[in-house]
């Protein structure tokens, strides 16, 4: 019986990847903002993840062994961490977090 984790399975080419996210509508699923205060939920805006996936190149893409894609944004002193859920046409980001550095796989 396998378990579905987190863990970083494969380092996904940025290029390739970006074919896989063309022509797909992107939401944000309420449990993004989980972690967030019901102030700061008021204040953010799914736009403010969206735009990053659509308009930035990801400093790194690699896939989970969960079968989710996790995706690196270089920001200022650190990393803002995108958890992508991809299924037919629909892309759900799931998760979001901002992270001191981008691991390491071997």
């Amino acid at each position: 019986m396998g378990i579905n984790t987190t863990r970083i399975v494969k380092e996904e080419n940025k290029k390739e990847f970006r074919q896989i996210l063309k022509n797909k509508h992107i939401t944000v699923s309420s449990h993004a903002y989980d972690h967030l205060s019901t102030a700061q939920r008021k204040l953010f805006k799914d736009e403010e993840l969206i735009n990053p996936v659509i308009q930035e190149q990801p400093r790194k893409v690699f896939l989970q062994a969960n079968k989710r894609y996790a995706l690196y944004y270089r920001k200022r002193k650190e990393y803002l961490k995108i958890i992508l859920e991809i299924e037919n046409n629909t892309i759900t980001i799931v998760s979001f977090m901002n992270v001191q550095e981008i691991p390491r796989i071997k």
